[in-house]
């Protein structure tokens, strides 16, 4: 009862409050000394997301405000995440759908909301249109904070959460059907210019620098299950799962393992098919090489191993490999694993390097985690 109360006050009344509100507890996430700039926050280690409102009609553009969020659940069976940026609304969900059937099922129909209620935060008035408005020159909101997909329990459709988590920061919105991440833009991107006269990545993806010798554990990198985005499963102590996944953006930030060949079922080969590859973890313009773009490479290496690949410009490493069957990282210091955008069969090629040689042309397992190095289109 306590809960309709509250929720008729909000529909019928303009509600405003301009002083800043932490949600849960009396700390929030910000440090004190930051918290100027602040206008909501939430508490921290709750595990817990917020909730973007379902649409069952968009609203007309006049009627809209840039930064407004929703879930589009225009068909039910067909709902994603989306914002307006002022223009268009953009998916959030990355072409992702979900079957919100079910939840709307529940909710009221035969209701008529306030058109002019609204509750608004950080000023006394808005010209913006919404449901809860934020309204401010100087402050935001600072979402609600995960390490990590996983440690949310049961996530409703249209939760957003911020994972911090180092080498893996970045907005997670869910959809009721998987995890969608989003990170920040590289603005430059460190490059190297090849034996070859082609230009890639001068480190691998996740490595915090150019490698300064073979084992280099700065340089090595993250580990990516082939075909899977950058959704934290590539760090190297990322949390493990038995269940494969039926859809190319699995609903979590963990690393498939078990007796299956592949982390996804059916299999997809077009997950790391150049820059528009519907998975491409790298940045901007630059894509997995091909297998025959590493051997042109490769040939290149002087002497034809591990230490002619780390004199080359590419600077490769002994970055080991993370094993599909258990999860473990293995061969560090002495393997070299990386993954090229090739495929054979439902299986992908790579290649190996160590001390005696380099290996190529040869397929392996897409549950296994291998390094990743960019090359510009």
């Amino acid at each position: 009862m306590i809960k309709q109360i509250l929720l008729f006050f909000l529909l019928t009344l303009n509600y405003t409050v301009s002083s800043q509100i932490i949600m849960g507890n009396a700390a929030g996430t910000v440090p004190a000394g930051q918290k100027t700039s602040v206008l909501l926050e939430f508490a921290a280690g709750q595990n817990k997301g917020i909730i973007l409102p379902y649409l069952r009609t968009l609203p007309a553009s006049t009627a809209l405000s840039p930064g407004t969020l929703a879930v589009d659940a225009v068909n039910p069976t067909q709902a994603k995440v989306v914002y307006y940026n002022g223009t268009a609304w953009i998916d959030l969900s990355s072409g992702d759908r979900a079957d919100l059937s079910s939840e709307l099922a529940v909710q009221p129909t035969a209701v008529t909301e306030k058109s002019a209620a609204r509750t608004i935060l950080g000023a006394s008035e808005s010209s913006a249109d919404g449901v809860l408005i934020l309204e401010s020159k100087t402050k935001a909101m600072v979402l609600p904070t995960v390490q990590n997909t996983d440690e949310v329990p049961d996530p409703a459709p249209g939760m957003m959460v911020y994972i911090n988590t180092a080498g893996a920061k970045r907005l997670a919105v869910y959809n009721g059907n998987s995890w969608t991440f989003w990170k920040a833009s590289t603005v430059t991107v460190p490059t190297v210019t090849s034996s070859t006269g082609r230009i890639w990545m001068d480190r691998n993806l996740g490595a915090t620098r150019v490698a300064t010798s073979l084992n280099d554990t700065d340089a090595y990198g993250d580990v990516y299950q082939w075909g899977r985005r950058s959704d934290g499963h590539q760090l190297r102590n990322a949390t493990t799962t038995t269940q494969q996944s039926n859809t190319d953006t699995p609903a979590h930030s963990s690393f498939i393992i078990g007796s299956a060949s592949d982390w996804r079922n059916p299999p997809n080969n077009n997950l790391w098919q150049g820059v528009t590859g519907i998975n491409n973890p790298c940045p901007a313009g630059f894509r997995l090489p091909t297998d025959a773009e590493w051997s042109a490479e490769i040939s290149t290496f002087n002497p034809p191993n591990a230490s002619g690949a780390f004199a080359s410009p590419l600077k490769l490493v002994m970055n080991g490999y993370r094993e599909y069957y258990n999860g473990s990282i293995y061969n560090y210091d002495d393997f070299g694993v990386y993954w090229t955008a090739s495929t054979s069969g439902s299986y992908s090629k790579y290649i190996a390097l160590n001390s005696w040689g380099i290996d190529s042309g040869y397929y392996a397992e897409r549950a296994y985690g291998f390094a990743v190095r960019c090359i510009k289109d």
